[in-house]
C-alpha cells in the first residue's frame, strides 16, 4: 500500500469533530459531543504507543516502506510528531506554522513475506482495539452526536474494519450468501435483487390478464393527415393508428396496457384510468413529412425540429407520434412516452426530468427489454465530463448502473443535486444514466411508499410542491451527499442493470 493510499484509507475513519461551517450548536448539546470528542481522543491516544511500537518492528525489519506507512498513521493522531515528519520529509514554516513535505521519496516494499504478514497482523490488532472501543462509544452516545456525526464515525469504522458486522448493519447492510459466499450489501441492494424478480413476475401476470383489444376505423381528425393508417387499435383508455406491421403495432397496444397497472403496482397507489392516450405509428419519410404539413398544430420551425426526433408529443399532450425505420426503435419509443405519460396523469411529473426520464426509460428497459431513445441537445448541454462515456451509454445492452458507479466514483458529492434541478430539455448523457439509476433504486430498494411519497411532495398537482432533493431528502431520512453515497454503494451492489 502506497503512503497516500494508506493515509487516505485511515484519514476517513477520523470524522471532524464538527464541521466548521455548521449552525453553532445548543450549550447542552455542544457539552455532550465535546465530552464525545474527549472520549474519542482517549481511544486515538491509546493507539500512539502501538503504533510506534510497531514502527520499531517495520525499521528493525526493513520493511521500510510499511514503516513509512504507520508514520502517516501516527500523523493523523499527532500531527507534531517529531521522528514521523523527520522520515516523512515534513519541513515546517516558521512564520504559517503549515507543514510541508518536501523530497520524500516512497521506499520500496520489501520481499520479506514473514516480515509483511506480521505487520499486517499487529496492525489489524491495533485497529480491532481502536474499532471495538469506537464502536461502542458511538452507541452509547449517538443520541448526543446526531445521526450524521453517528453516520460518518461508522463509515470511517467500516474503512478500518470491513466485515464488522455492528458497523455494517449500523449503515444499512445484511450479510447473505452470493455465488457460494457470505458477502455483505447494502440492505436496499438485497431488497433490489428480490425486488427483480417480483417485477419480473408481475410483468408476466399483466401480460396474461390483459384484455383482448378491438379494431376500429380512423375517425375526424385521424383521416386529415395525409397518412393511411391501415391498422386502427382500441382498448379501455388507449387508441394505437399505424400505418406499419399489424404485430407491431400489437405490440404497442399490448405494452400501453400493461404499463398503467404496472405503475398502480409499483407505487402501491389507485386512481382512476387516465384521460384517453392517442397514439400514431409510422415508418416512411413520406408518411412523416405528410403528417406534420397537414398537422394545424405545427408551425414551420416545429416541423423542421420535429424530423430530427424519433417521437413527439402533440400540443395536447394526450397523443404522440413516433416514427423510425427499425420497427424496434418505434416500440421502445412508444413504451418510454406512454410510460411518461403515465406517470404524468397519475402523479403530476412533468418537469423533473430525472424522474420523467428515469421512469420512462426504466420501465421500458423492463417491460421491452430495450433502452434507445433518449432526447439529447448536445451542442447546447454537452457535458465534457460525460463525453467520454457517451459510446457506452449507447450500446444497446450498456449496463447502466456500472456507468453510475463509473461517473459517482469521480464526482464531486452534488453531482446527483446537478442532475435532479434540470429539466427533460436540458439533461445530459450524465444526468439521464443518474435519473435512471436513481429510479431503479427507488424503485428496486425501497417500499413502494417511498416513490410515491416522493412524487407526491414534487408533483405539480400540489398547490406548493417542493424541490426533488427536499423530497428526497425528507424521504429518505438523510442529506444529499449521503444519498449520493448510499445510491453509488447499492449500483456497485446491485451490479447489473437487468432483470
Amino acid at each position: 500500500m502506497s503512503l497516500i493510499a494508506s493515509a487516505t484509507l485511515v484519514a476517513l475513519s477520523i470524522a471532524p469533530a464538527r464541521a466548521a461551517t455548521a449552525p453553532p450548536a445548543a450549550p447542552r448539546a455542544a457539552l455532550r459531543e465535546d465530552a464525545f470528542d474527549r472520549k474519542k481522543a482517549q481511544l486515538e491516544a491509546a493507539r500512539l504507543p502501538a503504533l510506534e511500537a510497531l514502527v520499531t518492528f517495520c525499521h528493525e525489519g526493513k520493511a521500510f516502506a510499511e514503516r513509512d506507512n504507520v508514520y502517516a498513521l501516527i500523523l493523523l493522531l499527532n500531527e507534531e510528531h517529531a521522528d514521523a515528519r523527520k522520515w516523512l520529509r515534513y519541513k515546517k514554516d516558521r512564520k504559517s506554522g503549515e507543514w510541508t513535505q518536501k523530497g520524500y521519496r516512497e521506499p520500496r516494499a520489501t520481499k520479506d513475506e514473514e516480515v509483511v504478514a506480521e505487520y499486517e497482523r499487529r496492525l489489524a490488532a491495533i485497529d480491532v482495539e481502536f474499532v471495538a472501543g469506537l464502536y461502542d462509544l458511538v452507541i452509547a452516545k449517538k443520541a448526543d452526536i446526531g445521526p450524521d456525526r453517528a453516520r460518518a464515525e461508522f463509515e470511517g469504522l467500516m474503512a478500518l474494519a470491513p466485515n464488522h458486522a455492528g458497523v455494517r448493519e449500523a449503515l444499512g447492510y445484511e450479510r447473505i450468501e452470493r455465488d457460494g459466499e457470505e458477502v455483505w450489501l447494502p440492505a436496499t441492494a438485497v431488497k433490489a435483487l428480490k425486488r427483480r424478480g417480483e417485477i419480473k413476475s408481475k410483468l408476466r401476470e399483466l401480460r396474461e390478464a390483459a384484455p383482448e383489444f378491438g379494431t376500429a376505423d380512423p375517425v375526424d381528425p385521424e383521416e386529415g393527415f395525409g397518412v393511411g393508417f391501415e391498422t386502427v387499435y382500441t382498448a379501455d383508455h388507449v387508441r394505437v393508428l399505424g400505418a406499419t406491421d399489424p404485430a407491431e403495432l400489437g405490440k404497442i397496444m399490448r405494452n400501453a396496457q400493461v404499463q398503467w397497472d404496472l405503475l398502480r403496482w409499483m407505487t402501491k397507489t389507485r386512481f382512476k384510468e387516465p384521460e384517453g392516450l392517442r397514439i400514431f405509428v409510422m415508418a416512411s419519410n413520406a408518411d412523416k413529412k405528410s403528417f406534420l404539413s397537414q398537422n394545424p398544430d405545427f408551425s414551420s420551425d416545429d416541423r423542421r425540429f420535429a424530423l430530427k426526433l424519433t417521437s413527439l408529443w402533440l400540443r395536447n399532450y394526450r397523443e404522440y407520434v413516433c416514427w423510425h425505420k427499425k420497427s424496434k426503435n418505434r416500440i421502445d419509443a412508444a413504451c418510454k412516452q406512454t410510460s411518461s405519460y403515465y406517470l404524468s396523469q397519475a402523479h403530476g411529473v412533468y418537469q423533473q426530468g430525472w424522474l420523467a426520464e428515469g421512469f420512462g426509460l426504466y420501465v421500458t428497459k423492463r417491460s421491452c427489454g430495450s433502452r434507445e431513445n433518449y432526447r439529447i441537445f448536445e451542442d447546447e448541454y454537452d457535458d465534457p465530463g460525460t463525453r467520454d462515456l457517451e459510446r457506452d451509454y449507447k450500446k444497446p445492452n450498456a449496463n447502466w448502473y456500472a456507468l453510475a458507479v463509473k461517473m459517482l466514483e469521480k464526482s464531486r458529492p452534488t453531482r446527483l443535486v446537478s442532475a435532479l434541478g434540470k429539466d427533460s430539455n436540458t439533461m445530459n448523457w450524465g444526468d439521464y444514466v443518474l435519473g435512471y439509476t436513481l429510479t431503479a433504486y427507488l424503485i428496486e430498494g425501497h417500499d413502494p411508499r417511498v416513490l410515491r411519497q416522493i412524487m407526491n411532495l414534487i408533483s405539480e398537482y400540489e398547490k406548493e410542491p417542493i424541490s426533488s432533493v427536499a423530497a428526497l431528502e425528507k424521504v429518505l431520512g438523510a442529506k444529499m451527499p449521503d444519498i449520493q453515497k448510499d445510491l453509488l454503494a447499492w449500483a456497485r451492489a446491485v451490479g447489473k442493470d437487468s432483470l
